[in-house]
C-alpha cells in the first residue's frame, strides 16, 4: 500500500476484482485489454517518473524493475511534492 497523510490508497494489480470495477468505470487507454490479453493477464500498468500519471501497460519483469529499481520512488516523490503544493493551495483558499 502507498501510504499518505489522508489514508493508505491501495495497489490494484490486473486479475483482482478491484482490477475489474475500476477498469469497468473509469475505462483503460485504447488497446489496453488487448495487451492484457495478449500477455495472459501477466502484465502491470506503471505511472513512470515525469509521465504525469499516464499509464503504461509493461511485463510483469518489466514491473519488477519499476519496483526495485528506484523508478517506483521517484513517482512516490512526485505525489508527495504534488500533494504538498495541492495542501497549500487548499489552505490558502480558507
Amino acid at each position: 500500500m502507498i501510504l499518505n497523510d489522508l489514508e493508505p490508497l491501495p495497489l490494484i494489480l490486473p486479475g483482482s476484482l478491484e482490477y475489474l470495477i475500476a477498469s469497468d468505470e473509469i475505462g483503460l487507454f485504447p488497446g489496453a485489454m488487448n495487451y492484457v490479453h495478449s500477455t495472459g493477464n501477466e502484465c502491470a500498468f506503471i505511472a513512470r517518473p515525469g509521465s504525469g500519471g499516464l499509464l503504461e501497460a509493461v511485463t510483469l519483469k518489466e514491473f519488477q524493475e519499476f519496483m526495485n529499481d528506484g523508478e517506483m520512488d521517484l513517482r512516490q516523490d512526485e505525489l508527495e511534492e504534488q500533494w504538498e503544493v495541492e495542501d497549500e493551495l487548499f489552505f490558502d483558499v480558507f
